[in-house]
């Protein structure tokens, strides 16, 4: 299904290729290459290496830039694709995604750089008192190049970017949130329909915000801590389900917060139920936050889903999203048996494996 949504993308003819080599990869190293779709990695195609560990790829072309990367295990290389072009890659196997050269395009190449010299902040190789001036100079040097930089796949990556578990342009920091602006700004006017870019805006207006709160507080005001913000919203018979409750039966729960019909949802809801049903025995709830904006439509898509589906009427304003900085959808929260959130599952991909620790 992912490789019949890839090709729908494009002609047969209009295609982009990546080539290469796995040093130490002969005959049996299989490779796949997956697409960005929101917080999902989608499947593009799947090859295995030849006997000197070479490999190649011929994909449908993407309608709009986005982010791809090669993957063998866990391990991952990044490249952006804007239309059809050619890119070579070349790696270890015993290095797969920390070894390597990407070469066909100056904004693969940069990408690729990057990619490497923050695994290198991350694992202590660099020093980390040069991390400011190194951050400073991407901003500089490649976000804000130029105009056509700022709206590029490749600035929308590097703002949501993180370089282990930190984000490497920090919303709360405000020369940050500059540089965050800009690209929002320049990815609403040049491009309105693409699908990054109520992201980024909703990222940069939701900092502004929280700037605001941060800069009105005046003095330090001592509160009890809550394990778990209450979200307390109507299922498809009317009856308000509350997240709390849910969580204080002593289950494992997943919080998404997600759409019924948008076109990442059914390999989504997959996911999600092939999850449920391996686990739900086990003590596993699901409790999905949906903000379609037609309700009929949604209760149809929720009729035959097992677990509790709420929905939030307030689309464009929501304080759950506020709440639980949600800058897109699907994201997806992990709440353990305590009833505390302790985990936010960054790759759904993983939601599974997640979901296992817990129980």
């Amino acid at each position: 299904m992912a490789v019949l949504a890839a090709t729908l993308t494009a002609c047969d003819n209009n295609v982009f290729k990546v080539e290469g080599n796995v040093e130490g990869g002969a005959d049996t190293t299989t490779l796949i290459v997956e697409y960005a779709m929101n917080d999902l990695w989608v499947a593009a195609d799947t090859a295995v290496t030849t006997g000197n560990g070479d490999f190649e790829f011929a994909i449908p072309a993407p309608v709009n830039p986005n982010v791809y990367r090669l993957r063998h295990g866990q391990d991952v290389i990044y490249f952006p694709i804007d239309s059809v072009e050619s890119l070579k890659i070349r790696t270890k196997l015993k290095a797969f995604g920390s070894d390597y050269t990407v070469t066909g395009t100056p904004q693969a190449e940069t990408m690729a750089r990057i990619d490497k010299e923050a695994i290198d902040f991350a694992t202590g190789k660099r020093d980390a008192a040069g991390f400011d001036a190194w951050k400073a100079d991407i901003a500089k040097n490649v976000i804000a190049k130029d105009q056509e930089s700022l709206k590029s796949i490749l600035a929308f990556y590097l703002i949501i970017k993180r370089v282990g578990d930190k984000p490497l342009f920090d919303p709360t920091n405000q020369q940050d949130l500059k540089v965050i602006g800009a690209v929002a700004n320049n990815y609403k006017t040049f491009l309105p329909n693409d699908p990054r870019t109520m992201l980024l805006e909703q990222t940069f207006l939701e900092a502004q915000r929280e700037a605001r709160r941060a800069s009105n507080r005046g003095r330090t005001i001592e509160a009890a801590e809550v394990a778990l913000i209450e979200i307390n919203l109507q299922d498809k018979s009317g009856t308000y389900r509350s997240l709390r409750e849910v969580a204080s039966r002593g289950n494992v729960v997943v919080l998404t917060f997600s759409l019924l019909n948008a076109d990442f949802s059914p390999m989504f809801n997959k996911l999600l139920n092939d999850t449920y049903s391996k686990h739900h025995a086990q003590g596993l709830d699901i409790y999905q936050v949906c903000f379609d904006d037609n309700e009929a439509d949604w209760l149809r898509a929720a009729a035959n889903l097992p677990w509790i589906v709420v929905r939030d009427p307030n689309t464009t304003a929501s304080t759950a999203l506020r709440d639980y900085n949600v800058g897109g959808v699907p994201t997806v929260f992990i709440v353990g048996r305590n009833g505390e959130l302790v985990e936010r599952v960054d790759d759904v991909a993983q939601l599974e494996s997640a979901v296992a620790r817990q129980l």
